[in-house]
């Protein structure tokens, strides 16, 4: 089925000018004072250097997009139009559906493809959803099936399958979107594959196994929550190695949030326990809290110049949104079941969510904080993402 950054010029803050001066008296005044600004200069540089010497290294002074405004795409808003795609993944086939959200309108659906081995876990099952920052490629998988589907959005045409020997546990794209790295727990290391073969080129050993990834805003470091609930790693993404790893409580599986300006990771479970980490070493915890109800998934969205998150209960249906900043509840709203996934819109100003058992998809305006309409599925739906429009997409003959 066809689917869719003075320079000083010539003349720089030290230029000397050799005018005769017949104010003699103010010249002296002039070095009397260049005396004290040398004096005060000296007592002042030893404590800068010391501070400096405590500071991060230079290479991580990265850069913060701080104009960024939805995720994940670290871009101010971008206005729905009949060209953006959003992209549900479908828990029976494995697929997903393509649609317009200008129109609110089912585009087409696809299966995952044929390949892969026999569904492995008996456990319920969870699918996957994760695409290129361009927006070119989506890759989806599922948690019985040992294998990841590319699809390219051009096309929506499947271009190939990622077989695996075990069952993956989270995707992501790297910034560039020239890898894709697979969580593999059963295995202990986060598989690397390029993008135009989808060879395997990389292996991120991760102890305790990795759960849940999410990259960096800046594309340097990519975060690893583990299976055993107690750990998120930082992985240097360029050397593939880990370079630190921060305690996490609980001792459930935390899956991971990065906020839109990439400052913090919030690493969640289903008892809604939620602790904010900074993106920079020493990557220490901000704040932690809980949300009563649990947390089964989690997403930001501005509005206007302030941050919300809005977080799907695994106790009841409803989706309860609290201020990104101070971390407390501001609403709530009740759904016709629970909701699997949630995602913004391009520009901040509708939140989807995925309601499997109801085999739905709702759109919650950010402004009302409120259900606005729906959108029956042929099966029930699991992750989601938006690809807003603006974002070239290359096509499938490119791989």
């Amino acid at each position: 089925m066809a689917w869719r950054e003075i320079e000083a010029g010539s003349k720089g803050p030290f230029e000397r000018s050799y005018q005769l001066d017949d104010d003699w008296g103010a010249d002296q005044m002039k070095i009397q004072f260049a005396a004290v600004l040398l004096l005060w200069m000296s007592a002042i540089m030893p404590a800068a250097s010391a501070q400096e010497n405590q500071a991060a290294p230079a290479s991580d002074a990265t850069p913060i997009d701080v104009d960024a405004v939805q995720i994940p795409w670290a871009r101010p808003d971008i206005q729905v139009s009949h060209r953006d795609r959003l992209y549900v993944a479908l828990l029976g086939s494995g697929g997903f559906c393509a649609i317009d959200p200008a129109a609110n309108d089912i585009l087409g659906c696809s299966p995952s493809g044929e390949g892969g081995a026999a569904p492995q876990s008996a456990d319920p099952i969870e699918a996957h959803l994760t695409a290129t920052r361009r927006g070119d490629l989506i890759a989806t998988s599922t948690t019985d099936l040992p294998k990841v589907a590319i699809t390219a959005t051009a096309t929506n045409k499947l271009i190939g399958n990622v077989l695996l020997a075990t069952v993956p546990a989270s995707l992501a794209f790297t910034r560039d979107g020239k890898e894709l790295w697979v969580a593999l727990p059963e295995e202990n290391a986060v598989a690397v594959f390029e993008t135009r073969t989808f060879a395997e080129v990389a292996r991120v050993a991760v102890s305790a196994g990795p759960a849940a990834i999410v990259m960096s805003v800046d594309g340097r470091r990519a975060f690893v929550s583990t299976s055993d609930g107690q750990g998120l790693a930082a992985i240097d993404a360029r050397r593939k190695v880990e370079i630190s790893r921060a305690a996490t409580a609980g001792g459930l599986v935390k899956r991971l949030a990065l906020t839109p300006n990439g400052k913090f990771v919030w690493a969640f479970d289903e008892a809604g326990r939620i602790e904010v980490f900074a993106t920079k070493p020493p990557f220490k915890v901000k704040r932690s809290f809980y949300a009563a109800g649990g947390v089964r998934s989690l997403t930001f969205v501005h509005v206007g110049n302030d941050p919300f998150a809005y977080i799907s209960s695994t106790e009841e249906p409803t989706i309860g949104v609290f201020d990104a900043d101070s971390f407390r509840k501001v609403g709530s709203v009740t759904l016709e079941a629970e909701a699997a996934g949630v995602y913004p819109s391009g520009d901040g100003t509708i939140v989807y969510a995925s309601l499997p058992s109801a085999r739905k998809l709702v759109r919650l305006d950010t402004g009302q904080v409120g259900v606005v309409s729906e959108l029956a599925l042929p099966e029930g739906p699991s992750a989601l993402i938006y690809v807003p429009s603006i974002h070239k997409r290359r096509v499938a003959g490119a791989h």
